[in-house]
């Protein structure tokens, strides 16, 4: 058996088969598979040099190898209002470079929190405030502050465990390459965020707006879909109005070649 990548048949091989190849890029398919333990197993087979390409990364809207090289290459960390962070991160296969995983803020304290001095706030304490109830996964999820930052821990089923992955993960970002993002249909906030002295940014909307760092999403096409929602779809891939890598890379918004 084969697939067609870049106009050519790619074979699927046994892994008995790697120790006496040369192989340049290996494609990931299927649901589950965990990276780093893909590349363990490589690296075992001797495929240190290997470029893994999971396949829902070569499906996306105007990818090249190049452009995809260059993104894993930028170690990019990602501040986001809610899960795209971290669903964006998984869809590429990177790291999270970012505390803002498996998380929300609100849009009045996330907007305050870009305008103020993040390493300052990341930095800060976490100060436990309360538990809350999460109805899809039936468990009480902490809700902290940090500085100035409101912090809903809603995929941590324990005060322990939220702030350990987010202490891990704050000593990751590399704030030489931000890319921020948020949602709203708040004129205000769009404004502000508009004013943010950030290089990469991105605010969807279902409102128009011609600001130049505003994206504005046409609410027919995500069948009446709450806007959170319809940025993750965004964000897994499902919908593609972007080109997510040049996104990430530049901040530029590039209107995605099907």
């Amino acid at each position: 058996m084969a697939l067609q990548f870049n106009g050519r048949q790619v074979p699927f091989l046994e892994k008995t088969m790697l120790r006496t190849l040369e192989i340049d890029y290996v494609i990931l398919t299927g649901r589950k598979y965990n990276i780093r333990t893909v590349r363990y197993e490589l690296d075992f087979y001797g495929l240190e040099s290997a470029f893994i390409l999971p396949d829902r990364v070569c499906c996306l809207a105007g990818f090249s190898v190049k452009k995809y090289r260059n993104l894993l290459a930028s170690k990019v960390s990602i501040f986001s209002l809610n899960c795209f962070g971290g669903l964006v991160s998984h869809l590429f296969g990177m790291p999270f470079r970012s505390p803002f995983v498996n998380m929300f803020s609100t849009e009045d304290s996330f907007i305050d929190f870009l305008e103020a001095d993040p390493a300052q706030t990341l930095f800060s304490e976490l100060q436990f405030i309360e538990s809350r109830y999460e109805p899809v996964q039936h468990f009480d999820y902490p809700v902290f502050r940090c500085d100035n930052l409101l912090l809903y821990m809603n995929h941590y089923p324990d005060i322990l465990s939220a702030i350990a992955k987010w202490n891990e993960r704050k000593k990751r970002i590399n704030f030489d390459n931000l890319f921020v993002t948020m949602y709203t249909d708040r004129q205000d906030i769009i404004e502000r965020f508009a004013r943010l002295p950030y290089k990469k940014k991105i605010c969807f909307t279902y409102q128009p707006s011609e600001l130049p760092s505003i994206y504005t999403l046409e609410r027919t096409e995500f069948d009446g879909k709450e806007l959170w929602h319809s940025v993750d779809d965004i964000a897994t891939g499902i919908y593609q109005p972007l080109d997510l890598i040049e996104l990430l890379t530049s901040g530029r918004q590039v209107p995605a070649k099907q």
